[in-house]
């Protein structure tokens, strides 16, 4: 798809370069981009049972082996969904079936679980319910179409409840106090905002990838 932006399908250039990267379709094929998703909310789980511990420790590799086999974890069952025609994602066609968002919160607080550990359990639930704000502010923003030239009422709806979302998740943070939910969530609040009122498909590429790598970071 970039390469098609970038050369037009019918040149030579177009059919040699697409022969060259021909294996990396492999990443649209199976969505390997969304694999960020439940990643960054399993490493997440990860930090916040860090920070139980010591608040000012996030970056705590003695669990390196739990975090390596939970990812594994999660790379199968995503190929699996995708070869069962299950995606992680949904467009906005099916925004209101309740069975399709009440799935991805079981997967999202799996994954969550995943990188809390099996210790504390009810404690990892009740911090899930902290993050998920969070969670879901990040996930909305795929709702919107790269193609969308225009600033539609449905993105402006999304920018704007996902920033909420984002606020809601900043003051969990400080009730929880949880350094690392409360500033990921106020630092990534502002590209949702600019999502809400600007029409520049670029902002909604950056509403897409920076907040993962804002709370992974």
């Amino acid at each position: 798809m970039i390469i098609a932006r970038l050369i037009k399908p019918e040149s030579s250039l177009h059919k040699v370069i697409s022969k060259l990267l021909a294996p990396l379709y492999i990443i649209e094929k199976f969505e390997i981009v969304s694999w960020f998703v439940p990643w960054t909310i399993m490493t997440a789980g990860m930090a916040a049972k860090v920070g139980m511990t010591d608040r000012y420790t996030f970056w705590e590799f003695t669990g390196w082996s739990q975090g390596l086999v939970s990812i594994i974890i999660l790379i199968i069952a995503m190929i699996v969904f995708k070869n069962n025609n299950h995606s992680i994602l949904f467009d906005k066609d099916n925004f209101s079936e309740k069975l399709e968002w009440v799935s991805r919160l079981i997967f999202f607080c799996i994954c969550w679980m995943l990188g809390w550990g099996m210790k504390d359990i009810f404690l990892g639930i009740v911090w899930y319910m902290g993050y998920l704000p969070m969670i879901l502010g990040i996930f909305l923003p795929y709702f919107v179409n790269l193609e969308d030239k225009e600033i539609t009422t449905f993105r402006k709806q999304i920018g704007f409840f996902s920033s909420l979302l984002f606020l809601l998740s900043c003051l969990f943070g400080w009730v929880l106090d949880d350094p690392v939910l409360a500033t990921s969530s106020i630092v990534i609040f502002p590209f949702t905002v600019i999502l809400a009122v600007t029409t520049h498909h670029r902002h909604v590429q950056r509403a897409h990838i920076y907040p993962l790598f804002i709370i992974m970071g």
